[in-house]
């Protein structure tokens, strides 16, 4: 007669690590919400319990204790001005969909003697967007609010031009090719603005770069894609007048790429860098050469 042992066995294993997981699972989502305010995903595959922390896509939080005025708030985009001003723009309550997207630009002088959030003086807006990125022209004042994720299925082809002198309310531009959340922005040697990457639903990572110049104002042009499509990436240009693309997603799984990009914008084409030493997304990149 077979023995039962290994039965009984299996069965008691199946139930303990049921149980451990279940715990542990409870630990993380408590403490996840608690500590960063944002919503994360658990994945059950094949039997072996894993997190998805979505990434913290840019997690930003705009309200520490000395300062004051700001919403608390996830996956927003961030820029300097020329003052030294410190912009948070948009954002959302999660970093994951279905999360509420605020329309809100918020202000900040850091070098303050007493920091303190203020609102933009101009008008909210157009568009309550998070996972959105951000292009200034240093030149013209002029800030493009490109894309992003604006709660439920919507994914944004939308760009605001925003006057960061608020001397003009914002503007919509002529819609993107492409919806796209993740993306990457920068404007040119050419004065005209480079949009790359993204995702079009959350899970489909794209390809697609386009460019819009200003002084023609009437549509967007495409241009050759990005070698690795990847959304959720970092983007901006060298001082060569290069644009720079650095790692992101492949993936709606979130799995990130280690892949440098460099595209050329006279020549029109791309070129492959040296891989970063490890593969990320979600992250930032800065030119930080100076005059």
């Amino acid at each position: 007669r077979p023995s039962v042992r290994p039965f009984v066995c299996s069965f008691v294993c199946s139930f303990v690590r049921s149980f451990v997981c279940s715990f542990v699972r409870s630990l993380v989502l408590s403490f996840a919400r608690s500590k960063f305010q944002c919503n994360i995903t658990w994945k059950n595959r094949g039997g072996t319990c894993s997190v998805v922390l979505r990434a913290f896509w840019a997690l930003i939080q705009v309200a520490p204790d000395d300062c004051t005025g700001c919403e608390t708030c996830s996956f927003a985009a961030a820029t300097f001005d020329a003052a030294g001003c410190l912009w948070v723009v948009g954002g959302g309550d999660a970093m994951t969909r279905g999360a509420s997207c605020l329309d809100s630009i918020t202000i900040i002088d850091p070098y303050a003697e007493v920091p303190t959030w203020r609102p933009f003086g101009g008008k909210p807006m157009l568009k309550k967007r998070c996972g959105l990125a951000l292009a200034c022209d240093g030149k013209t004042h002029a800030l493009y609010l490109c894309g992003g994720y604006s709660g439920g299925t919507t994914y944004q082809d939308t760009v605001e031009l925003l006057d960061m002198a608020g001397i003009s309310d914002g503007e919509l531009l002529p819609p993107m090719r492409h919806g796209r959340s993740g993306c990457g922005a920068g404007v040119g040697p050419d004065s005209a603005l480079y949009v790359v990457g993204g995702s079009d639903n959350g899970s489909n990572m794209l390809a697609s770069c386009e460019r819009y110049d200003p002084r023609e104002g009437s549509r967007w042009h495409e241009l050759p894609d990005l070698p690795t499509p990847r959304g959720y990436l970092a983007a901006c240009f060298a001082p060569d007048g290069s644009l720079i693309v650095s790692g992101g997603c492949e993936d709606g799984w979130g799995s990130p790429v280690d892949a440098l990009e460099a595209f050329d914008t006279r020549a029109g084409r791309w070129r492959t860098l040296p891989s970063l030493p490890h593969a990320r997304s979600n992250h930032a990149i800065v030119n930080a050469w100076c005059a």
